[in-house]
């Protein structure tokens, strides 16, 4: 570690490393309390192949009573060799609801979602707790892609998901070289996301 122009510090500092455990960890998770419950997280493929990842929500109550258990896909269901992408948890809140407990299952998959290229991704405040996020789909291959789906996620300052969505570019069916654009609203915000990601996922 070193201090960037001669900083100093009256205490010692500390670096901590956790090693990142199993072939589909989940990174990092936030709740959104309301009267629904609505979970987001990353998780990431550590494996080399890709994977077909299911993330299943335990949740209970405050005396450790299971009440529902919710599985999802993440946005983008098969990830390719080290892929990371957002889940999204959206159900009705239990009576009693109190915590919840997260589980990542992984099957090996023979072939990773596609995903195309994006440009132009920006962050822009519309006020009232709002940011809307665009950009455009760009299909740099040299085949058709088809059923385009941005994947968009917004971050706190600690890198974890504040919350996640899809948007369907204005054209989901890209020629070769074509690009489309895509744009999605988050709401509700109390403070201005540290930052976002899109990425495109097709056929």
């Amino acid at each position: 570690m070193s201090s960037v122009g001669g900083v100093t510090s009256p205490t010692d500092y500390h670096w901590s490393v956790k090693p990142i455990t199993g072939t589909v960890p989940l990174l990092a998770a936030s709740y959104a309390p309301s009267s629904a419950i609505r979970l987001v997280g990353d998780v990431f493929n550590t494996s080399t192949g890709p994977r077909s990842v299911t993330v299943s929500a335990a949740l209970y109550s405050s005396s450790g009573k299971l009440l529902k258990t919710v599985a999802v896909h993440p946005l983008i269901p098969v990830l390719g060799a080290h892929g990371r992408s957002p889940f999204v948890v959206a159900t009705s809140k239990p009576t009693g609801f109190g915590y919840v407990r997260f589980t990542v299952t992984s099957a090996a998959a023979s072939r990773a979602t596609r995903l195309l290229a994006t440009s132009g991704v920006t962050g822009t405040d519309l006020g009232s707790g709002q940011w809307r996020i665009s950009g455009s789909a760009v299909n740099t291959s040299t085949t058709t892609a088809t059923s385009a789906l941005a994947v968009i996620a917004i971050y706190n300052p600690l890198g974890t998901p504040i919350n996640a969505t899809t948007a369907a570019p204005t054209t989901r069916t890209l020629v070769p070289k074509a690009s489309s654009p895509f744009a999605a609203t988050f709401a509700g915000l109390t403070a201005a996301p540290n930052g976002w990601g899109a990425r495109v996922r097709a056929v």
